[in-house]
C-alpha cells in the first residue's frame, strides 16, 4: 500500500489512517513489525522505498546480524557501479537512524565480517590487499588463525602471481598502511611453512610471483601426509623440458 507513494501521498494516507483508526499510522506500525520487517516497514512509511540503508539496518535488526546480507548489499552497489550511491550510504543511513553505518558495523559484526564490510564500503570491491587481511584472518565464528589453522594461505599468493617484483611492492605498501606490517601479519598467523612460501614469492629475485615447480611438487610432501594427487596435477602440469629441470632442482 505504502510502497511507491510520495511523500505528499504518504502523508495523506497517514491522515486518513488516523481519521478513521483514530491511532497513528507510525505507531502501529512499530507496534505490529519486529526485526527486519518493522525497519523494512518503517522505511517505506516515511520515504515509499527501500534503500540500501535500510536494508542494512535491517540485517542488523533481531536476534543476529546478517552478514552475508549486509556485504552484498555493499557490494552490489559496487558491482553495479552505483558509485554515488555507495558514497552517500554513511549520510543516508546516519541521516535515517542517527548512528555513524561503521560504528554500528564495528558493534553489530565479527571481525571478520567487519574488515570486510568496511573494505566494501570504501571501495565497492575488494583489493588485494583486503583479501590478503581476511585470508590470514581465518574463518569461522573466531575469526582468527592459530598456528596456520584457518588461514588461507593459497588466496594470499594469488593476489601476487603474475605480477612483478614492483607490482607486488605495491600491494605490500598499500596493505603496510591500512592494516600495518604485512611481514608480521603473515609471521604471527601463518604457519612456517607457509610463510617461507609467501617470502619466496615476494622475493625481488622472483620474476613472475610464483613458486617454482620444484616448490610446487615439495610442499605436495610436505605435512602430515603426502598429498599425491596434488603432486601429480603439478608434474601433469609440466612439459618434458620442466619435468626435466624438476628432477635436476628436486635433487
Amino acid at each position: 500500500v505504502l510502497y511507491g507513494k510520495s511523500g505528499t501521498e504518504l502523508k495523506e494516507i497517514a491522515h486518513q489512517y488516523r481519521t478513521v483508526a483514530g491511532r497513528e499510522l507510525e505507531t502501529d506500525i512499530e507496534n505490529e513489525h519486529s526485526g527486519k520487517q518493522k525497519v523494512y516497514a518503517q522505511a517505506v512509511f516515511k520515504r515509499g522505498r527501500i534503500e540500501p540503508a535500510d536494508s542494512i539496518k535491517a540485517a542488523m535488526s533481531g536476534w543476529m546480524t546478517d552478514g552475508e546480507m549486509i556485504k552484498g548489499t555493499i557490494q552490489r552497489l559496487g558491482d553495479a557501479g552505483r558509485l554515488k550511491e555507495l558514497e552517500s550510504l554513511e549520510t543516508d543511513y546516519k541521516d535515517y537512524y542517527g548512528t555513524a553505518l561503521v560504528d554500528d558495523l564495528r558493534e553489530n559484526l565479527g571481525p571478520r565480517d567487519y574488515v570486510e564490510a568496511k573494505a566494501l564500503l570504501e571501495n565497492g570491491t575488494l583489493h588485494p590487499e583486503d583479501e590478503i587481511k581476511l585470508a590470514i584472518m581465518g574463518k569461522g565464528y573466531l575469526s582468527f588463525g592459530v598456528l596456520g589453522y584457518g588461514t588461507d594461505p593459497k588466496t594470499v599468493e594469488a593476489q601476487f602471481a603474475g605480477k612483478t617484483h614492483e607490482e607486488r611492492q605495491v600491494i605490500v605498501e598499500r596493505f603496510n598502511r591500512k592494516y600495518g606490517d604485512l611481514s608480521d601479519a603473515l609471521y604471527r598467523n601463518l604457519s612456517g611453512g607457509a610463510f617461507k612460501d609467501i617470502q619466496l614469492v615476494l622475493d625481488p629475485a622472483n620474476p613472475d610471483g610464483k613458486l617454482s615447480p620444484a616448490h610446487e611438487f615439495h610442499r605436495t610432501m610436505r605435512g602430515l601426509g603426502a598429498d599425491f594427487t596434488k603432486a601429480r596435477e603439478v608434474l601433469e602440469g609440466l612439459s618434458d623440458e620442466e619435468r626435466a629441470s624438476l628432477k635436476t632442482q628436486y635433487k
